[in-house]
């Protein structure tokens, strides 16, 4: 990721390294998930992989 994307976690990154407040954008009713996407994928494989009805 660029540091000046504007994603997230670079956002973050930037912030802290520069020693400025970290700046959560929104109302607070948002939500955010940070995981590796291949741990995405293996999570979505053994859902679409289970015959569980939720």
């Amino acid at each position: 990721m660029r540091v000046d994307d504007g994603r997230v976690i670079p956002n973050f990154v930037r912030q802290a390294l520069t020693g400025k407040d970290l700046t959560v954008y929104g109302d607070g009713s948002q939500t955010r998930s940070f995981c590796y996407v291949s741990d995405l994928i293996t999570g979505l494989q053994q859902l679409l992989q289970t015959e569980s009805v939720v």
